[in-house]
């Protein structure tokens, strides 16, 4: 009978602690669940994101003043990025293409690969220590590339363990982590937490009244003209783009071809069938805000 007693009390606790578990990871994933497959996400403004849209609506109250004004705007363009995905190249051209005040190249202001949230909050912070500014930013242009390959890139240069902080609320545990590229394919988790990344960004810019995200995919072979579409997108961005305005293509990751990677890279394509299908139908250039997401390119 203590036996039996026993057992179903290690039964109850284990139930309860998976349930907590389970919890605490829907709370984290639970918010962009239905945003994965749509195209279009103006229903899920109010069911969903209606607490976060407050929350924003309320920071850019306080932060997004005047952001007309060159003079008031702590930085034209915030750019953002999971990593892995030539971030730090575009910071150069777009240095050179567009000629704005950018966030820092090197992460410096904690702003280069944080989920949405956690930039609104640094930026606040920056604004309320610095009165020569109203405004954090009038855009935030978010870029991205084929998801395996932003996997491999982060753990050929060793910046796995740092981005496994950057973009997780709730980073893994060192030793819970993969220890190396080939067993983060085999598990076919994704512990960088690039999905949820993505959609953070894409959630907050639909929230968003005053401040526009734009996602751009960086790897196209001719990105020269998606860049030339950027350009004259923020110089007015109520044109209209059309979407075959440009015939482009994207380049094959080497890691495919290469003979060391190509197993693990076909493994961890797999794994993240589902979330690079969604990049893939996002094009080259879109952009979230006021309660819609628009493929532009």
């Amino acid at each position: 009978m203590r036996k039996s007693l026993r057992g179903f009390c290690a039964f109850l606790l284990s139930f309860i602690i998976i349930g907590i578990l389970l919890n605490s990871h829907a709370v984290h994933f639970g918010i962009f669940q239905n945003l994965i497959g749509s195209t279009y996400f103006q229903d899920t403004r109010p069911q969903v994101a209606a607490p976060l849209c407050e929350i924003l609506t309320s920071w850019e109250q306080e932060a997004a003043v005047n952001c007309d004004v060159p003079s008031r705007r702590m930085f034209d363009i915030v750019l953002v990025s999971p990593g892995g995905v030539g971030s730090s190249a575009l910071f150069s051209s777009m240095a050179t293409n567009v000629s704005e005040k950018l966030n820092n190249l090197d992460d410096l202001d904690g702003l280069k690969h944080r989920l949405h949230h956690t930039t609104i909050e640094n930026l606040s912070t920056m604004i309320k220590n610095n009165t020569n500014f109203t405004c954090a930013t009038r855009m935030f242009v978010y870029t991205f590339a084929d998801a395996a390959s932003s996997v491999f890139s982060l753990f050929r240069r060793e910046f796995h363990e740092e981005h496994n902080i950057k973009l997780n609320d709730r980073a893994f545990p060192r030793n819970c982590f993969p220890r190396d590229v080939f067993t983060y394919a085999e598990k076919g988790i994704d512990y960088l937490n690039l999905e949820p990344h993505l959609y953070s960004w894409i959630h907050g810019g639909i929230c968003s009244s005053r401040i526009p995200v734009l996602f751009l995919r960086s790897e196209g072979r001719n990105i020269s003209q998606v860049w030339e579409t950027l350009r004259l997108f923020l110089a007015d961005p109520s044109q209209r783009i059309q979407p075959d305005i440009l015939k482009l293509r994207i380049s094959e990751s080497h890691y495919a071809t290469d003979e060391e990677y190509s197993e693990a890279y076909v493994k961890m394509q797999m794994g993240l069938a589902r979330f690079q299908s969604y990049l893939d139908s996002l094009g080259y250039l879109s952009v979230a805000f006021q309660g819609t997401f628009k493929r532009l390119i």
